[in-house]
């Protein structure tokens, strides 16, 4: 794993935080393949990173400067499933929810401040969910004002949702059975990402199809359809040949920015995307180049700043499957409110192979970026900078 400090108002030269870790990096080395895939700052500064360690969903704690949180699980790490973590969320008492994947199943663990697996919620702790299907797995998570947990997924390959009590029971006032499915494809949909809007609908955006096309719902508190929402067609045709969303975010106005990659005919013609729609779906033209920003790379997960800057977590070229022995520079970027590219905060050129996949702002307007470094004789470490 590794987690990188960046201080984002510079902008200009090196602007990773050399206080932050060792000299701006913290690395985890726990198996063979390490992955940190999410990160949260907590009201008091600590820095919560979820990921897979050696087929495992972990979770990490550190204090604001990149030391472990000793006080947090086991030396700071608490391990929760077989499985790996797609998304996490924190509850008003500062406790984190999870969503992942294990087995045949989506799973929802929630863990107390203290990194020990709640035994009020679910099975010590943990939640299995199939959205009443045979297999399923899970994308994102997200928490209604009301104590409600909602996740999103796939069930049989079928976009899914569901809301949990707060003791992971599946809320059977939810859509009537606690869950709903959208059969939109013989090919396969999966449902990546969702979030509560200001009125407290839930927002849901994933992939459908192959290549794959991005798509959003909108349904009320209850699970009903908002049929005043329709995701924009141009989003799917005006970002290249396929488009993988990996992550919503919605704004304090109501519009909605999608993060992920458009990829080329060639996979190295890859281009990280970041498209922005109004609150009733349609493409906010005032946003970068007719609604939409893009760049060679892919995206993993972004985030609107409270002044509207956005940051986004980027691998800045995608893997060369013709050149195998090719590298990655990764790097934190930042676009203006109106997706103006401002710059981008990355390691020195040549001195890890990293990749980021979530980014998420300081209190004091630095950023902390998580992902991993690779190397073809080691595999994936976790990184955070």
């Amino acid at each position: 794993m590794i987690i990188v400090s960046t201080a984002l108002p510079a902008w200009a030269g090196d602007v990773i935080d050399p206080g932050f870790g060792d000299g701006g990096v913290v690395l985890a080395d726990l198996e063979v393949d390490d992955e940190a895939g999410v990160v949260l700052v907590d009201e008091v500064g600590r820095i919560l990173v979820a990921g897979e360690a050696n087929s495992y969903g972990v979770l990490f704690r550190y204090l604001p400067d990149g030391t472990p949180d000793a006080s947090f699980g086991i030396d700071g790490v608490t391990t929760i499933v077989a499985g790996g973590i797609a998304d996490m969320a924190l509850d008003a008492m500062g406790r984190v929810v999870v969503v992942g994947s294990s087995g045949a199943s989506a799973f929802v663990a929630r863990i107390e401040v203290s990194g020990t697996l709640d035994p009020t919620f679910g099975v010590a702790g943990v939640a299995q969910i199939t959205f009443g299907r045979a297999w399923a797995a899970g994308g994102g998570v997200a928490l209604q004002d009301d104590g409600g947990i909602v996740i999103a997924g796939s069930a049989e390959r079928d976009f899914a949702v569901a809301r949990l009590q707060q003791s992971g029971d599946l809320d059977l006032t939810f859509s009537d059975d606690g869950h709903l499915i959208e059969d939109l494809s013989s090919l396969g949909s999966f449902a990546s990402s969702v979030a509560i809007d200001v009125t407290g609908n839930i927002v849901v955006g994933g992939n459908n199809g192959g290549p794959p096309v991005p798509v959003v719902f909108r349904y009320d508190k209850s699970g009903n359809p908002d049929t005043s929402f329709e995701i924009d067609e141009r989003v799917a045709t005006s970002v290249g040949y396929a488009f993988w969303l990996a992550d919503l975010d919605i704004q304090a106005d109501g519009e909605l920015t999608l993060s992920g990659w458009a990829q080329g005919i060639k996979y190295f013609n890859n281009r990280w995307s970041l498209v922005r729609l109004s609150a009733d779906g349609s493409l906010d033209t005032d946003f970068g180049s007719s609604g939409l920003v893009q760049m060679g790379g892919s995206a993993g997960r972004h985030h609107v700043a409270p002044d509207g800057r956005i940051l986004l977590a980027v691998t800045s070229r995608y893997f060369d499957y013709e050149h195998p022995a090719s590298t990655t520079q990764g790097a934190i970027v930042q676009l203006a409110a109106d997706g103006t590219y401002e710059g981008a905060a990355s390691l020195p050129a040549g001195t890890l192979n990293d990749h980021y996949l979530d980014v998420v702002p300081t209190a004091d307007g630095d950023a902390i970026g998580v992902g991993h470094v690779f190397s073809h004789s080691t595999g994936k470490d976790f990184l955070v900078v």
